[in-house]
């Protein structure tokens, strides 16, 4: 079962672009338990990088607040396209529960390639399913305070 580090949210994942303007409502974000990738280059014999980055997954764990959520990756797993996916750290919301602000985003666009269910019930106050989900990975935009990049990943 995942460790729960802090009662305070971090980070919260939406099944949209939140570039696109689409007002996000809270309900409908998973709270990111945990996620990890990595993304490497080739270097030549003095270390300099050629060539695009290569392919790799992102893992990551998620506690849903609403069940349509579920459905809609369970959509995504069977189907062969790709999708986007934005991540927001530190996101508040309005009184009408909508995405306000947020300190940094992730938009990762990819394809879900694997869905695992776990079920915790030792914690009552944590009770619920989470997710482990892997997306191989197309694209990742980073948006913030601090930089705005774009790293494009071979698949």
């Amino acid at each position: 079962m995942p460790e729960y580090m802090s009662k305070q949210l971090k980070a919260v994942m939406f099944l949209d672009d939140i570039t696109e303007g689409i007002p996000l409502r809270q309900e409908n974000g998973f709270t990111v338990q945990h996620f990890d990738y990595s993304c490497f280059r080739s270097r030549d014999k003095v270390g300099m990088p050629f060539g695009p980055s290569n392919a790799s997954l992102m893992q990551i764990t998620l506690k849903t607040i609403s069940s349509d959520g579920y459905k809609e990756l369970y959509q995504r797993l069977s189907s062969m396209d790709q999708f986007a996916f934005s991540m927001i750290f530190n996101a508040s919301y309005d009184d009408f529960h909508i995405l306000q602000d947020y300190e940094d985003a992730m938009i990762v666009n990819g394809y879900v390639v694997e869905i695992e269910e776990l079920f915790d019930t030792i914690d009552p106050q944590h009770n619920g399913m989470i997710l482990n989900m892997k997306i191989l990975l197309h694209s990742l935009d980073y948006i913030g305070s601090r930089v705005e990049r774009k790293l494009m990943v071979n698949h």
